[in-house]
């Protein structure tokens, strides 16, 4: 479980963090160099304070990528107080940008598609998919390791604050960049849902400007009226200038309609999702809003279950969506945007890192997917 994106500890260098509550202007940052900037106010779930960061680009440019951080997700007393294991990025560190020489993140790679933007980095640590606002107290089961975190009466408060964390962060990228030529969002697991959830806003910020959405490993199969959502208080800040999701409540609510009415909403911009047909990571969370423990014995049965209705639900967005692609490889790997592999699977001919260049120039074309008929589906590319 811990490989939820724990390798989104991206960066290419470490700079001193800036902790003043006077946030510096995008002119002034180090260009190839990641600076840390403070959020005043912002809080992680457990309390700590929030920051995220940004890399200018080494040359001149216009074009800009927002990047949601992954790292599981909690939605009760058992979840949130197993510090680490369900919500893997509950903070965020120092170091946090000591890593990045993968995906996205390597910029000395001359097929890396946007090896030349600007980037903002979101750190991901509020338990909530980038997308709460609300504090909830939890009754603790006994049994749970809780770490070394704080807890009296067997009840623990955790501070669901992803939604007004990334609001902020946006709010700094709308005063620095005022007329982008392009924007690029995009996150992987959690960040994935991060990126879906602030896209509309940022493409109504940005109405005269071209967004690509790109959400990786974040299909969102989930059982009809999850509470989950309610517990976060998504619904708190839906976005109702997109006709289909004003005033959407729990009882309808999932990822897919929310790219539907995106794509819709928005038929300019492109919306695109990348996953494997039996993620792991996805199929184990799934298995935990179903109430069942994936392990070794039941994926065989649970694992195809979630992959067909996550296939389902990317054929529906293309057959309603002339402006939504897919990308669906083989095998058990949750992400691909922060890794190597990157820039080494193909599906159908079409390899992943070409396929997102040709997502941001405009030439995509096809959404490639794995043969399930020829047993592709159930290994990863080139194996």
């Amino acid at each position: 479980m811990r490989h939820l994106c724990l390798a989104l500890a991206l960066g290419l260098l470490i700079v001193l963090p800036i902790f003043a509550q006077d946030q510096p202007n995008f002119d002034d940052l180090p260009l190839g160099e990641w600076t840390r900037i403070a959020v005043p106010e912002a809080v992680c779930m457990y309390g700590t304070d929030y920051s995220f960061f940004v890399r200018p680009a080494e040359q001149p440019t216009d074009k800009l990528m927002i990047y949601f951080e992954g790292g599981g997700a909690c939605w009760d007393g058992f979840t949130c107080a197993s510090k680490g294991q369900f919500a893997v990025a509950y903070e965020v560190t120092d170091d946090e940008m000591a890593e990045a020489t993968q995906g996205l993140f390597d910029y000395s790679n001359p097929n890396n598609p946007v090896r030349d933007y600007h980037a903002v980095f979101l750190p991901y640590c509020s338990g909530d998919v980038h997308s709460g606002a609300s504090v909830q107290t939890f009754d603790v089961p006994p049994g749970v390791d809780t770490k070394d975190l704080n807890i009296e009466d067997g009840k623990i408060t955790i501070q669901f604050n992803g939604f007004r964390n990334a609001a902020s962060v946006l709010e700094w990228v709308y005063s620095n960049f005022t007329d982008p030529e392009q924007v690029f969002v995009t996150g992987c697991s959690a960040g994935g849902y991060g990126a879906s959830t602030h896209a509309p806003f940022i493409m109504q910020h940005y109405a005269d400007t071209e967004v690509v959405l790109l959400s990786d490993a974040a299909n969102g199969v989930t059982p009809r009226n999850w509470s989950g959502f309610q517990t976060w208080n998504i619904f708190a800040n839906n976005p109702d200038f997109v006709p289909g999701l004003n005033g959407i409540t729990g009882e309808r609510y999932n990822t897919t309609l929310r790219f539907r009415e995106m794509a819709k909403a928005f038929p300019q911009n492109r919306f695109a999702q990348f996953n494997t047909f039996l993620d792991s990571v996805q199929v184990f969370f799934y298995g935990l809003l179903i109430g069942t423990l994936v392990n070794e014995e039941n994926f065989p049965q649970i694992g195809p279950r979630w992959g067909t209705q996550m296939w389902a639900n990317t054929l529906s967005l293309e057959t309603a969506n002339p402006n939504f692609y897919s990308y669906t490889a083989g095998g058990l790997d949750h992400c691909i945007t922060p890794y190597d592999y990157f820039y080494e699977y193909e599906v159908q001919g079409v390899r992943f890192d070409q396929w997102v260049a040709s997502l941001l120039d405009g030439s995509v074309s096809k959404s490639p997917t794995c043969d399930i008929s020829l047993g592709e589906c159930t290994r990863r590319p080139g194996s």
